[in-house]
């Protein structure tokens, strides 16, 4: 499988949302990292390079992610 990059602020917002989530409803927090973790599969088998700028809800700050770069690299 081809390597995804994850900026670290990525990381940080899914965190952020799993543990928002499941202290909403036990096992929601959880529903949603599987949820994410089978979209990250799924953009895997693209054959294109491919990096994770931000993992948030779109309505919510929309575009806020735009500045960020690839990290360690470009």
């Amino acid at each position: 499988m081809k390597p995804i990059l994850v900026h670290t602020e990525a990381r940080s917002e899914l965190d952020e949302a799993i543990s928002y989530y499941e202290q909403r409803q036990q096992g929601l927090g959880l529903d949603l990292q599987s949820e994410v973790e089978q979209t990250i599969s799924q953009i895997q088998q693209l054959p294109e390079a491919i990096w994770i700028a931000a993992i948030a809800h779109g309505k919510l700050r929309p575009d806020y992610w735009k500045r960020r770069k690839v990290e360690g690299g470009e």
